[in-house]
């Protein structure tokens, strides 16, 4: 967690326990257990933890107003990004963030409210590496992308928790192949490279098969 403080040197505390920190999480797809490894969780959630602390710094510069919850943890997990990014010279911790925000929703729709990949997938989408690595700034990235970014409105995150929910829950039995047509063609672009990730290609063409989401794109 953290604690912001007001003073002209500290800009905030952190408190992290390492033993609640999972090293390795699993979902279950289709009455199938599958893990994801999670590697330097520590460090990324430390990277998390700061990028709250530059939410307000984009609010004190005036590059975004009064922030929501929501908005805190897309802000901060795009701080992850970055701060990756420039640490590690690639993107693989990147997209394990993207990866897990997905299966935690998968596994459990009260993690929506951490569910940040419909802005994940827009900045990993929009720049590469190198164009990453280039912004000196967290806050000059944010410059950049805050303009071109599409955030989507509590009613449209509330339709991607019911379909979620729908396509994920192992209590959903019953099939309705139509339920949440319109959010489908997102669902898949938002989930597919993770169900790759834990299914392997074949499995997640399935999976999206099963789910009515095959032809949706």
């Amino acid at each position: 967690m953290v604690l912001p403080l007001v003073d002209t040197q500290v800009s905030g505390l952190i408190l992290i326990s390492p033993s609640h920190i999972p090293q390795t999480i699993l979902v279950d797809l289709s009455g199938e257990l599958h893990s994801f490894p999670l590697v330097e969780s520590q460090k990324l959630t430390l990277w998390h933890e700061l990028g709250h602390l530059q939410a307000a710094v984009l609010v004190d510069k005036g590059l975004m107003e009064g922030l929501t919850d929501y908005q805190h943890e897309w802000v901060a997990d795009c701080y992850l990004v970055w701060r990756s990014a420039r640490e590690k010279q690639g993107l693989d911790l990147a997209w394990q963030q993207y990866h897990r925000r997905n299966i935690d929703v998968m596994k459990d729709v009260s993690f929506m409210s951490h569910w940040t990949v419909p802005v994940l997938s827009q900045l990993l989408s929009r720049y590469n590496l190198e164009e990453l690595t280039r912004f000196a700034t967290f806050d000059a990235l944010m410059r950049d992308f805050l303009p071109q970014l599409e955030q989507a409105n509590q009613d449209t995150l509330d339709e991607f928790s019911s379909l979620i929910h729908r396509s994920f829950s192992t209590q959903a039995s019953l099939h309705l192949p139509s339920y949440m047509y319109w959010r489908k063609p997102a669902l898949r672009q938002y989930f597919e490279s993770t169900l790759v990730s834990l299914l392997g290609r074949d499995g997640a063409n399935l999976w999206l098969q099963e789910q009515s989401m095959l032809m949706t794109l």
